[in-house]
């Protein structure tokens, strides 16, 4: 690079690179090495369970388990307080345990209870398992809020900084050799360096570039942006099962509900239509309130009646055989309904389901089919994103993007070390011609409206650039 001229596009661009990465190092680090851990928690989570489960002995004289209901009463007995939160259904007929989540006095716990015994094997905050402090980590630096708003401005300065490190690779005039395959015949180190950090940004930066997009949904800025446009252009439904209230209706208050009526419900037609359900008659109604929050409520309520057990509610949710791990939710409030979610890490094979507490009816069932289809790309992204797409093989390929960043930020701040003048930053200076091409100003344009975290801090930094030059 020494050898570009100050009034070239490329010298410009690589000071643009330079300040990107000097910005972005710290944060790349952190996120593609949490990022490469929490690919593998389906492997890590499995492993935990198997261990839980080796523990899990069967008492001498009985192999009858448990209904759902006493296990959760086993547990309220440690936790006389506690509050049923969630319960996920053993992985295979293997498993001894239920794992189940509590609201306690400390928090919220998981605990995994032996199916057999009652016996809590494993106990834990769910803020302190691995998995968690992980996604906590990469998500905002277990800093909350404004943690995630720093995730979210260095994934935007990594988009820029593939896009100019491509833009500087690219071979001008020279053998593609050049742009994927390493010329190490130099006896120079600094020129070896150069080569392995060039092609190595040449073969991983689409990827890196895809999981980094497919990760911004998730963010504070972006993502609100995104899904207040999915409101606005009704992208989001029927797809939002966390936004979706219902309420149950006491069977002995519902109105006569003929047979035909209730075979057509059975087959689905009524159940798959989130805009309004119906049970021979039209008992559920839509409302919206200002935030888009659906809220599908009965019309007649409950005022005496006997809620079904959990343990019915397992039963039937286990004869589906949906994708694990599949989490029952008990009712919220006198009148609330039974969510079922399958939370399979692959998105596109998640199911929800609610059932009325007081009958077990199929109330709302939300396949990925029913999902709009920009709702549907984002769960593909999402799952790529968390290399649960398409097995092992996007593991593996995930894995080599965050082995690949963590390399181009070694070689790259090698790199600046080494040239570096002592007591100096080293940035490359200002090019002598300030004129920025068309094309380049469009570019900037552009990403700093798909990007508007981007925005903000370029406006930052060009103040900040200003006033450099000014005191030097």
């Amino acid at each position: 690079m020494a050898s570009l001229k100050r009034t070239t596009l490329q010298h410009r661009v690589w000071r643009w690179h330079f300040f990107a990465g000097l910005m972005v190092i710290p944060f790349a680090v952190i996120l593609a090495a949490t990022g490469g851990l929490y690919l593998f928690k389906p492997q890590y989570e499995a492993a935990v369970e198997r261990a839980i489960n080796a523990r899990a002995v069967l008492q001498t004289g009985s192999q009858e388990a448990l209904s759902a209901d006493e296990i959760v009463s086993s547990v309220l007995k440690s936790y006389p307080q506690g509050q049923f939160r969630r319960l996920t259904l053993p992985r295979n007929a293997a498993d001894r345990t239920f794992e189940a989540e509590f609201q306690t006095i400390t928090g919220l716990r998981i605990l995994w209870v032996d199916q057999y015994t009652g016996a809590i094997l494993h106990d834990t905050r769910k803020s302190a398992r691995l998995m968690n402090i992980a996604k906590n980590i990469h998500g905002n630096l277990m800093a909350g809020k404004w943690g995630s708003y720093f995730v979210e401005l260095a994934a935007c300065w990594m988009i820029v900084l593939i896009i100019t490190g491509i833009y500087l690779w690219w071979p001008r005039g020279q053998s593609w050799r050049r742009l994927l395959l390493p010329q190490l015949k130099s006896t120079r180190r600094r020129e070896k360096l150069r080569q392995l950090h060039g092609v190595g940004g040449t073969w991983i930066g689409g990827m890196v570039l895809l999981l980094l997009l497919s990760g911004l949904p998730w963010t504070q800025i972006w993502g609100a942006g995104f899904d207040r446009v999915c409101q606005i252009m009704g992208w989001d439904g029927p797809g939002q099962e966390w936004f979706v209230t219902l309420n149950s209706a006491a069977p002995n208050q519902r109105p006569a509900i003929s047979h035909d009526d209730h075979a057509e419900h059975n087959a689905g037609a009524a159940q798959k239509n989130p805009a309004l359900k119906q049970d021979g008659l039209n008992l559920w109604q839509r409302t919206t309130n200002d935030e888009g929050v659906v809220h599908l409520k009965s019309s007649v309520q409950a005022t005496t009646a006997t809620p079904l057990p959990l343990e019915a509610i397992v039963t039937r949710v286990q004869a589906q055989h949906l994708a694990y791990p599949v989490e029952i939710q008990p009712p919220k409030g006198d009148n609330g309904v039974w969510t079922i979610r399958s939370m399979t890490p692959n998105r596109p094979q998640r199911v929800t389901v609610h059932y009325d507490r007081w009958t077990g009816d199929e109330i709302m069932r939300i396949d990925f089919a029913d999902r709009h289809p920009v709702q549907q790309v984002t769960s593909y992204g999402i799952a790529l994103h968390e290399g649960a797409l398409f097995g092992w093989l996007n593991q593996a390929l995930g894995l080599i993007a965050a082995l690949g960043v963590i390399a181009l930020c070694v070689t790259g701040g090698w790199m600046w070390l080494r040239r570096r003048p002592a007591g100096a930053i080293g940035a490359p200076p200002m090019p002598v011609d300030p004129k920025i091409a068309r094309g380049v100003i469009i570019l900037i344009i552009a990403l700093a409206a798909f990007l508007p975290l981007l925005a903000a801090s370029l406006i930052l930094a060009w103040i900040s650039d200003r006033c450099w030059q000014g005191l030097h």
